[in-house]
């Protein structure tokens, strides 16, 4: 049995009654889809790592015991009991109580979690990613604010940051070509923005602003996007040996003559033209 308590409900010299409801009509929740954000709190955080238990819960809405939140927090060692205790204390805190007077962060049945009345802008996601209504992809896409955890190494994330950015990029391009199928071009351009706020290495997206420019008559703007492409590519720090033919032959057959320097051919192989984006950050779990 665990020598660490996460159902400890208070830290020394706190009392449980000291904790508070958020303001009325305030909705707790986690946004991970960018920068990590903690809203409708009762405070910010007094400790930093108080973030990453908070993320780790987001992601994990079964919660976890002890020994699988200490493996995933302190990959280089156990800490100390008190440790923990103060990390959870401040994350009860933040989050406070419910309407009912119950902790938003309990522990049930050995595991910590969130309560149900801490929302997650993750699970938003994938919910509306699942219907067959593409107003709901448009609801999804539209919590994207960057790549999700923005500015963190969480080492625990890796594999569940390249879920999340295959997701996003996945239904921004379900989205794109509904939109084109459909005659809108407008909303085509902002499911391709969108997706590249969470990867601009995905030439997926690229290609739909190309059909987009070019529906709507502007060759010119086909070449801008392949510009900003062959930029993106270049500024990499591991760059593409090459733009993938998918994408060059789009972009030949809708810009025309203005094509005809993208890009040399000298016959090697380009990547598939995916998604990169987590596995700049990391290694691939």
């Amino acid at each position: 049995m665990s020598d660490l308590d996460l159902g400890a409900e208070v830290d020394p010299g706190e009392e449980l009654g000291s904790l508070r409801t958020p303001e009325a009509g305030a909705a707790v929740e986690i946004a991970l889809l960018g920068a990590v954000e903690l809203r409708g709190i009762v405070r910010q955080p007094e400790r930093p790592q108080t973030f990453e238990l908070l993320a780790w819960l987001a992601v994990h809405p079964g919660g976890g015991d002890t020994d699988r939140l200490v493996t995933a927090l302190w990959p280089d060692g156990r800490p100390r009991p008190e440790t923990v205790t103060k990390r959870v204390w401040d994350a009860r805190v933040v989050l406070g109580l419910d309407g009912g007077g119950e902790l938003n962060l309990p522990k049930h049945q050995g595991a910590l979690a969130l309560g149900p009345g801490v929302r997650t802008d993750w699970a938003a996601f994938t919910e509306s990613a699942a219907s067959e209504d593409p107003e709901d992809w448009r609801a999804a896409m539209a919590l994207v604010r960057g790549e999700p955890l923005a500015g963190t190494d969480y080492r625990w994330a890796t594999g569940i940051l390249a879920n999340m950015v295959s997701a996003i990029v996945d239904l921004g391009a379900r989205l794109g070509e509904w939109a084109l199928g459909n005659g809108d071009v407008g909303l085509a351009n902002w499911a391709a923005e969108q997706t590249l706020l969470a990867c601009p290495y995905d030439e997926r997206p690229y290609r739909i602003l190309m059909r987009a420019a070019h529906a709507a008559g502007n060759r010119l703007g086909v070449k801008a996007v392949m510009d900003r492409l062959a930029r993106v590519v270049e500024d990499d720090v591991e760059p593409y040996d090459f733009v993938h033919p998918e994408t060059v032959e789009l972009y030949r057959r809708l810009a025309g003559p203005a094509s005809r320097r993208y890009p040399p051919d000298n016959g090697t192989q380009a990547n598939d033209g995916g998604s990169p984006c987590p596995e700049r950050r990391a290694e691939s779990a």
